[in-house]
């Protein structure tokens, strides 16, 4: 889930974690799972990817987007032009898009293979995509992973279902931390959802969007944002939506969240 080369930037110290899922219907009461594991989340694997993938386009990626984010990491000053801005975007949804099947739920799973084909053939995100970045101070936690999906429909765009009738997600929201690195990112299949977008003043404050690129240069280290700045950023989107407040607790707790 998280690339070895990242150990030495981020380290591997939690010992346990809890991962809390959340299911939400309109007929009935929501389902609230907790799992509590043992071991640092960012060692954890999955077993998705061929060995052709893995040792070939998504190796090269990793390979050309180390000379940007180790800098960002050690807190050096970075200048993200354009074309550094398109390289980050592109591994930031390698790295979403492979994550999301830490949910074993196939209802849950919102990025259709049809964008995992073009991120491997082309040399970018999806154009249904924005992504953002931000500076998150992280003596507050060890870590952050959240990610919201929902199923939405227009007349163009249809929710499909399983077999016993269950609605799949074609939206998502998904937030994550490396290092001091904040990451934000939004993908929906009914893209005037996702270019209407905005988290607000206070987000333009403090995060940047580096896809699609709108910034000539984005010049970094960014502003540190307060805990309850990436909270809220975090869960804005689902709360945007649904009209209900993110179903649990303090985010960015290890004993919360744990990754």
């Amino acid at each position: 889930m998280w690339p070895d080369w990242l150990r030495d930037h981020v380290p591997r110290r939690i010992t346990s974690r809890g991962q809390q899922s959340v299911t939400l219907y309109k007929d009935r009461e929501p389902e609230h799972t907790v799992r509590h594991r043992t071991g640092d989340p960012h060692a954890a694997r999955l077993r998705i990817v061929c060995e052709i993938c893995n040792t070939g386009w998504m190796s090269r990626l990793q390979e050309q987007t180390k000379a940007i984010l180790v800098p960002m990491l050690a807190g050096n000053n970075v200048t993200l032009y354009p074309k550094d801005q398109k390289l980050l975007a592109r591994w930031i949804a390698m790295f979403v898009m492979t994550n999301e099947f830490s949910n074993n739920d196939q209802t849950k799973i919102a990025i259709s293979a049809r964008e995992r084909t073009f991120v491997m053939n082309r040399n970018r995100a999806p154009a249904n995509w924005r992504i953002w970045i931000g500076r998150f101070e992280r003596s507050d936690a060890d870590g952050l992973w959240a990610h919201h999906s929902i199923p939405i429909s227009d007349k163009r765009h249809p929710i499909d279902m399983t077999e016993d009738d269950r609605p799949i997600a074609n939206t998502q929201a998904t937030t994550f931390a490396i290092g001091d690195i904040y990451v934000t990112v939004l993908s929906s299949a009914i893209t005037e959802i996702v270019r209407r977008w905005h988290f607000g003043p206070r987000g333009a404050q403090l995060l940047k969007q580096i896809w699609p690129t709108i910034h000539r240069a984005v010049h970094w280290p960014l502003p540190f944002m307060a805990l309850d700045d990436a909270t809220v950023f975090a869960g804005a989107f689902f709360r945007s939506g649904t009209g209900i407040q993110v179903p649990y607790g303090k985010l960015f707790s290890p004993k919360d969240i744990g990754m």
